[in-house]
């Protein structure tokens, strides 16, 4: 028997008024979701949803030929915060969209929208291959997907070649950590750009998938960490973890427990809720689709297949234009050292690094 779905809920409003879709078809999957997962479904959950008109109308958008402005006042009353940090507000609310804002006046920022891939839409791009996976390419490739998942969704995740992991000291901390492609450290997750190649298993690299449910959904993500820290595991994954938090070693259980799942090993994740396991795939597959951004999404293809393909298989599996070039620059030396100045800098914040001077 179908679950009755509450409309007087503020957030079935919301999807109601932002979707685009009919009521009868929101019914229909709102009662699904209930039933299964004890939950309402998120805007890129549901069927040919198509929330920017809503978002136009919130932020009084203007086109100037094919240029979009939004009002700044609009921004933060509508929004509730500043322009700049309006990507990342705006993206966790309207979550069928991709939506970076760029300040260009007090009056105006200009923006630019896009949809992000849906399990609903068949993508229908060829994929030229002409992407030649070299060393070089591939880290630009990895560090502009990492960029766009910090700035235009808040995952915070920091990318550093060994060179300037072993400088900032981190691998005297942690020494396992110069092996890892991904790793956490003080609660801050690392990415090793000289061993995290596109040609890593996405089960390699869960950190970055999984992890990032601490910033996308920090509530949920907390109470997982929760049930995990009673899990059998725990002592003995701690022990391959010396000088780590206890946080840093349950984000570790959490991977490995899922990597195992995933890969078809026994995992005490079954243990959870059934909701809880269908919200942690929900920001795996959401994740990935952030950084892939492809014609097709990850969901379309079986969690099997997805887990043991490495990323660039799956920019061809979705039709990913992100990482479907052959001109990719890679940075320049300003560039470089640019950002591993604002690398050292959040070491120092984080009273990780200290700066000698003589």
């Amino acid at each position: 028997m179908a679950v009755c779905v509450n409309r007087n809920l503020r957030e079935y409003q919301a999807l109601k008024e932002m979707s685009g879709i009919s009521e009868d078809t929101l019914d229909f999957y709102s009662s699904t979701f209930l039933d299964n997962y004890n939950r309402l479904p998120n805007l890129d959950e549901l069927p040919h949803v198509d929330s920017s008109n809503h978002l136009k109308g919130a932020l009084k958008i203007q086109s100037i030929g094919d240029i979009d402005f939004a009002d700044n006042t609009a921004i933060k009353e509508n929004i509730g915060v500043s322009p700049e940090e309006a990507s990342v507000k705006i993206n966790s609310v309207y979550k069928d969209l991709e939506v970076k804002v760029i300040p260009t006046s007090e009056e105006k920022s200009m923006v630019e929208i896009r949809h992000r891939p849906s399990e609903y839409v068949d993508g229908d791009e060829e994929v030229d291959g002409q992407f030649e996976a070299t060393k070089e390419n591939q880290r630009a490739v990895l560090r502009q997907s990492l960029d766009r998942m910090r700035n235009l969704y808040g995952i915070d995740i920091v990318e550093a070649s060994s060179d300037e992991l072993e400088e900032a000291g981190i691998f005297d901390a942690i020494p396992d950590a110069a092996i890892a492609r991904a790793f956490v450290f003080n609660g801050q997750i690392y990415v090793n750009s000289d061993l995290a190649d596109l040609d890593a298993p996405v089960h390699e690299m869960l950190h970055i998938f999984l992890g990032a449910m601490r910033y996308t959904n920090p509530v949920v993500y907390q109470e997982i960490i929760d049930r995990v820290s009673r899990f059998s595991s725990v002592e003995r994954i701690a022990k391959l973890y010396p000088n780590r938090t206890t946080n840093d070693i349950l984000e570790e259980v959490l991977v490995t427990e899922m990597g195992d799942m995933l890969t078809g090993k026994p995992s005490e994740l079954e243990y959870l809720t059934t909701k809880e396991l269908n919200l942690m795939m929900y920001e795996i597959q959401r994740n990935l689709d952030t950084m892939l951004m492809g014609n097709i999404s990850v969901k379309n293809l079986g969690m099997e297949d997805v887990v043991n393909s490495t990323l660039l298989e799956l920019a061809g599996k979705t039709q990913s234009p992100e990482f479907n070039t052959s001109d990719i620059s890679v940075m320049d030396l300003s560039d470089m050292h640019r950002r591993t100045s604002n690398f050292k800098q959040k070491l120092m914040e984080a009273g990780e690094l200290q700066e000698i001077c003589e």
